[in-house]
């Protein structure tokens, strides 16, 4: 499972994928950790708001496909 995070705007510190996967680590169910973290400027929306899972579907085979 790949996940994409956008960090808040007014976030001033460093955000390390390495960060998130050690703070989901104690969160989440073990099945629910991701294998890979992408921080990325925007998440893409949908024109109602909601995330554009078709968007991240396509970038993700974009870059190799590896991650579901």
């Amino acid at each position: 499972m790949r996940v994409y995070i956008e960090p808040d705007p007014d976030y001033d510190g460093d955000l390390a994928p390495g960060d998130v996967v050690e703070y989901l680590d104690s969160r989440v169910a073990r099945d629910a950790d991701p294998a890979e973290v992408e921080v990325v400027e925007n998440v893409p929306q949908t024109d109602t708001g909601k995330t554009d899972e078709k968007a991240l579907r396509e970038r993700n085979d974009a870059d190799g496909g590896t991650a579901e």
